[in-house]
């Protein structure tokens, strides 16, 4: 009978170790961003010094569990099993046991990463006008890669199994008017907006009737400076026009400049045809204006006519050759 007491007392201060002992590991879950799949857990506050755990993972199914290399005594309280479960459409669980105040292991629940996993906001880049903003929304990456090696958005991988869709919501502060938009594509413009006003909104994307987080975004419409352009238009149409008419005053006043010299060389000319017809000498003009035979080469111009004309009258140019001759002939 003593033996007997002495026996379940040593049972039962063994259960109680034993259960102080499992106390110290808390329960296992995973924790999944963008198919980043980690595996957590919790322990007790006060652990012994020198606790490490270890972890397992295996797909839904399999009967034997697969130690993950990098997570065998370890002292941190997760494990990125991102690699190990990247089949996104396959069910996993995880389990962790501690060494040092535990021997059991606590397994987590069956996880399926294509439907648990968190979708991280996507980045906007926005591109403002004076009345428009143009968006280009880029979705979260992932760790997974294809068959390229290039690495995975999470649009690639639901757009597998359905329809991506992207939703912009736009507030005007000012006015307190609101647009909503959704578009299969990642670019798209806002139109009709104001200019140089604070536009504020969100952005998110739905993806088999799931929604990822928002992204707040804030910007600002352009000041409208079109009044600039027109001004530059004016102003050099405004040139142009004064550009051609002093072009064409200038013509016109050089082309009636060299006029009248032609039309003196012609009256002379006429005068001494006029004076050799009648054999009468020409006083040396022809000298300088016409190419016949000069009658005196030692007569110049300014011999016949010692004063300078301020001006040919043009009374006189307008008289018949001979006429002119006569009246020369008689200086």
């Amino acid at each position: 009978m003593k033996g007997f007491l002495i026996v379940l007392a040593g049972v039962s201060v063994l259960g109680v170790v034993t259960t102080e002992r499992s106390s110290c590991l808390k329960r296992a879950v995973f924790s999944s961003t963008n198919f980043e799949n980690i595996l957590t857990w919790e322990t007790e506050a006060d652990i012994p010094p020198g606790t490490v755990f270890d972890v397992q993972y295996k797909q839904y199914g399999e009967k034997s569990w697969l130690s993950k290399q990098e997570c065998q005594s370890i002292t941190q309280l997760f494990c990125n099993l991102s690699r190990e479960t990247e089949n996104f459409t396959e069910h996993f669980y995880g389990r962790v046991r501690a060494r040092g105040c535990s021997s059991s292991w606590v397994r987590s629940e069956r996880f399926e990463p294509r439907k648990e996993t968190i979708i991280g906001p996507p980045q906007v880049e926005h591109v403002p006008q004076s009345r428009s903003i143009r968006f280009l929304i880029r979705p979260p990456l992932t760790p997974l890669r294809g068959e390229d090696q290039q690495q995975l958005t999470v649009e690639d991988i639901y757009s597998k199994f359905g329809a991506v869709d992207y939703h912009l919501i736009i507030f005007n502060q000012r006015t307190q008017q609101q647009w909503t938009k959704n578009e299969h594509n990642k670019e798209f413009e806002v139109s009709n907006l104001d200019p140089d006003t604070e536009y504020n909104g969100t952005v998110y994307i739905c993806l088999l009737q799931r929604r990822s987080k928002p992204q707040v975004f804030w910007v600002k419409t352009l000041a409208d400076k079109t009044w600039i352009l027109y001004c530059l238009v004016a102003l050099a149409f405004c040139a142009g026009l004064v550009f051609a008419a002093t072009a064409y005053v200038s013509y016109k006043y050089i082309k009636q400049r060299s006029a009248q010299p032609r039309a003196l060389v012609s009256a002379l000319s006429h005068c001494s045809s006029a004076c050799r017809s009648q054999n009468q000498p020409c006083l040396g003009l022809e000298a300088s204006f016409s190419p016949c035979p000069v009658w005196d080469p030692h007569l110049s111009l300014s011999q016949v006519f010692p004063a300078p004309v301020p001006a040919w009258p043009w009374a006189l140019l307008g008289m018949q050759g001979q006429g002119l001759c006569q009246g020369l002939s008689t200086l």
